[in-house]
């Protein structure tokens, strides 16, 4: 499991409830395997590849698309 380090208290106020944190996390997070047709983003084949390997804090403020 990776450590959230400095965005604990974030991931603390998150909604309990399934549907509203479905809604929090559809708004910040996008499918690799979706993001072309269902979004309009073209993802660069190394951004793809790196989908498993980024800890968690990177994929909340890393590089952008």
């Amino acid at each position: 499991m990776t450590s959230l380090s400095a965005h604990t208290a974030e991931f603390d106020a998150l909604p309990r409830d399934v549907a509203e944190l479905c809604e929090v996390i559809q708004g910040v997070l996008i499918h690799r395997d979706m993001a072309s047709f269902a979004y309009g983003v073209t993802l660069s084949d190394e951004r793809k590849s790196d989908a498993h390997i980024r800890p968690r804090a990177r994929c909340l403020i890393g590089p952008p698309l």
